[in-house]
């Protein structure tokens, strides 16, 4: 890409772009906010464990004080999801957190004004259009990220399989949030990656899980749904097994949590 113009807009970094606000509403992130200043929050790492570890896996800590939050989430995808062809169609990690938990952006410079949009909605499926990946309009900017609180978020945890160890992308991810009563899953919330175009979140695992015991058979029921209807390519049908043993894996170690 060459465009005619670039801004820099690091030095409002130092404002309230660059800021993290904690309420008893959750979490307000700056999109300014430098990866590593998340993950060092005192508030994520206590409340937020399945954000944090996202942020912890994504990259190299030198990457990731430089990176910013904001930027982190318009990766654009690449691949098709065969072996040694760009491994993922998305590739971020943050999101699958972001999306698990019910967040929002708060953007401004769209024409209609500043908008509050679900990151569920932020990001466009491939065959949707081969150039512009997000629903964001043309000079519309991420200006915060919004996480709700809940009583899922402290435990949480992120699953990722890595493609090689020199290489930190994901051949297969997981995000889990539970509420839970002693065993029994009141709440669970199930983001998926390295398996579609856009962070996906697994309603039907989720459904699954809901009101049952948690063990290793309903971890492999809620596995089995959420894959239930993936239709692999030619050289990807080795992820639906590999995605659903993240997710198994993720579900039980979320589960054994002390919280």
């Amino acid at each position: 890409m060459e465009p005619p113009v670039q801004e820099d807009l690091n030095h409002l970094h130092k404002g309230r772009y660059g800021q993290i606000e904690s309420s008893d509403e959750g979490l307000r992130i700056g999109t300014l906010v430098r990866m590593g200043q998340a993950e060092d929050h005192p508030v994520v790492r206590a409340r937020y464990p399945v954000v944090r570890d996202t942020l912890v896996l994504t990259c190299s800590k030198q990457i990731r004080n430089m990176a910013t939050v904001g930027g982190n989430l318009l990766q654009r995808i690449r691949g098709d999801g065969r072996r040694g062809s760009g491994i993922a169609t998305y590739s971020g990690d943050f999101a699958q957190a972001l999306i698990a938990l019910d967040a929002t952006v708060d953007t401004i410079g769209a024409p209609s004004g500043p908008r509050r949009i679900k990151l569920a909605e932020l990001h466009r499926r491939s065959a949707e259009t081969r150039h512009t990946h997000t629903t964001l309009q043309r000079g519309e900017l991420i200006t915060f990220i919004n996480i709700p609180a809940g009583p899922w978020t402290q435990r949480s945890r992120y699953i990722k399989i890595l493609y090689t160890l020199s290489r930190q992308v994901a051949f297969s991810s997981a995000a889990v949030a539970l509420d839970m009563e002693g065993n029994k899953v009141r709440q669970a919330r199930v983001a998926l990656g390295a398996m579609a175009s856009i962070p996906w979140r697994s309603h039907e695992a989720e459904a699954i899980l809901k009101g049952g015991t948690l063990d290793e058979s309903l971890a492999a029921r809620a596995a089995e749904a959420a894959f239930a209807k993936a239709r692999p390519r030619e050289h990807s049908a080795f992820k639906i097994p590999l995605g659903e043993r993240t997710l198994i894996r993720a579900l039980l170690e979320t589960s054994s949590m002390q919280v």
